[in-house]
């Protein structure tokens, strides 16, 4: 009786909890995924020889702002902006700590697909639901190794290039660069939680339902036989 009451409530709020903690992560992913967010960085030059050299007046100052994506990249000049193509980024300087945008995009897609499937396996009823809850517990468990991978690269290029513009600091004058908080990491980071907390979610569910199947099975065979028994000693008198 105790399994059937506890079975009862898993139907009414397991699912419904790790669904809704499956969906939040899923939300972070996406959002952090287009904005570009993942690395920001600006530029000021206020020397009057650079300015020369670009034609601007002396007394001008130059704001560049990167603000990168995975599938997009914002320049702006001045607050002028412009989106331009990844390997033209890579010809510019200091941009060869950025790791690869296809790898990036890889483990971001594959992170929101196997979440995605995990989210259906967890609302979809089926007939197995441990099996299914194993299922979403492995595939959810292997989409946050892939979001904490995207999330370890771009804080580590983002560590570097920190590196970077503290050397330039002190090598060059009249030219100030900072890095920016990238928000999409952050973003990326909550959504990590969410799915981890999923994750725990869908292990309690696996190991209720799980634990709840193999006393009924037993109970059946107990009760199949005296009913097995009662009929071969009537055929034997």
């Amino acid at each position: 009786p105790s399994c059937k009451r506890t079975t009862a409530m898993e139907k009414q709020f397991g699912p419904i909890v790790t669904s809704v903690l499956l969906a939040l992560t899923f939300g972070c992913w996406l959002t952090a995924m287009v904005a570009p967010g993942w690395f920001l960085i600006e530029i000021k030059t206020s020397s009057s020889s650079l300015t020369s050299a670009l034609g601007e007046s002396p007394k001008m100052k130059i704001t560049t702002e990167v603000d990168m994506g995975l599938f997009f990249i914002n320049v702006c000049v001045n607050e002028k902006c412009e989106q331009i193509d990844y390997e033209k980024m890579k010809t510019m300087k200091n941009f060869h700590a950025m790791p690869e945008l296809l790898e990036l995009q890889a483990e971001g897609v594959l992170a929101m697909a196997l979440c995605t499937i995990s989210a259906l396996l967890v609302m979809i009823p089926a007939r197995s639901k441990s099996t299914r809850y194993l299922i979403a517990l492995i595939l959810m468990s292997i989409a946050v190794i892939f979001e904490s991978i995207l999330i370890y690269r771009m804080a580590s290029a983002n560590a570097e290039m920190d590196k970077i513009k503290k050397i330039e600091r002190t090598l060059l004058t009249g030219i100030s660069m900072e890095v920016k908080l990238p928000y999409s990491i952050l973003i990326a980071g909550i959504g990590a939680l969410f799915g981890i907390l999923g994750c725990v979610s869908s292990a309690g569910m696996y190991r209720k339902s799980r634990d709840c199947a193999q006393p009924g099975q037993v109970l059946n065979v107990f009760h199949a036989a005296p009913a097995t028994g009662f009929t071969i000693l009537q055929e034997t008198y």
